[in-house]
């Protein structure tokens, strides 16, 4: 499991979907998540994907997505 920020939502024709302006036009239902992913920990992947021979764990995965951040205290 990867932690990650989402930076940018895109729409199905790659428009910026600004979720503070909801008359902004959308196209379709599918979204294209764009995240900002730890540099050291993909790093460490990318070096043990290659002494394993493995398949780059990178080019597709699973999002599981909070739309409120949880307030620890």
């Amino acid at each position: 499991m990867r932690g990650g920020e989402i930076y940018e939502i895109l729409d199905e024709h790659e428009n910026v979907i600004n979720e503070n302006d909801p008359s902004a036009p959308r196209v379709g239902s599918r979204r294209t998540l764009r995240l900002k992913l730890d540099p050291a920990q993909y790093q460490k992947d990318l070096i043990a994907q290659q002494q394993a021979g493995a398949d780059n764990p990178y080019t597709m995965f699973n999002i599981v997505m909070r739309r409120k951040a949880k307030v620890l205290f």
